[in-house]
């Protein structure tokens, strides 16, 4: 017991061993010191990858539907092109060289042809007398965008008149009174469209009014 009393403590590291000893980093065990440096790299080129401030890299998926946006709005630039050369062309009753250039737009831009490329190209059929083919275009644009309208029901009822299709002129008819344009299209027919029998009975009932009114009209005593 005495001896374990006086045993000298033990002594303590000094001067540059004791500052070495202080700071120095413990050492990985085993292959972790190359873990850590590959993970680091790996850190940084995530970071390369994603840019500053964490923007993502463009995709294969967005470029392509940036091309594809970029040439959608071209066709549409080189359809109305077309359209201004066939307005041109109809104004100079150029018929045909019109119908080409209608033709043209509608081509250029496929399936987001605007109804007015056939409604316009309707005009130039019956121009040419071309009633069926006035009809399938003016039909066409009343399916296409921005092509309801009172324009393409006039074109499509005054071809079903002139090619004796009554019925389907009273469809087109009634479509045009669904969308509250059927006095404007009746407006636009004119004299054929008595050759409908609601306007031909609609007329008769106006004139039976009309002649009545004059009828009691004329009984009326005079006034002093």
């Amino acid at each position: 017991a005495r001896s374990q009393i006086n045993q000298p403590p033990p002594r303590r590291p000094t001067g540059g061993a004791q500052m070495a000893g202080a700071n120095a980093d413990p050492a990985p065990a085993g292959g972790e010191a190359a873990t850590e440096v590959v993970k680091e790299a790996a850190g940084q080129s995530e970071a390369e990858v994603g840019g500053e401030g964490g923007q993502e890299a463009p995709t294969a998926e967005g470029e392509k539907a940036g091309e594809a946006a970029e040439d959608s709005a071209a066709a549409a630039a080189s359809a109305e092109a077309k359209k201004t050369l066939g307005n041109t062309a109809f104004q100079a009753k150029r018929y045909p060289e019109a119908i080409q250039h209608y033709s043209d737009a509608i081509s250029e831009a496929g399936a987001a042809a605007l109804g007015v490329y056939f409604s316009n190209r309707a005009v130039c059929h019956a121009a040419l007398n071309d009633w069926y083919s006035a009809r399938a275009d003016a039909a066409e644009a009343l399916r296409r965008p921005g092509g309801l309208t009172k324009k393409a029901l006039f074109q499509k009822a005054r071809a079903e008149l002139k090619l004796k299709l009554v019925s389907e002129a009273e469809a087109t008819l009634r479509l045009a009174e669904e969308e509250g344009l059927r006095k404007d299209v009746e407006k636009l027919l004119g004299d054929e469209a008595a050759g409908l029998p609601s306007v031909a009975s609609k007329q008769s009932a106006a004139a039976k009014a009309a002649a009545n009114g004059a009828a009691h009209a004329a009984a009326a005593p005079a006034s002093a």
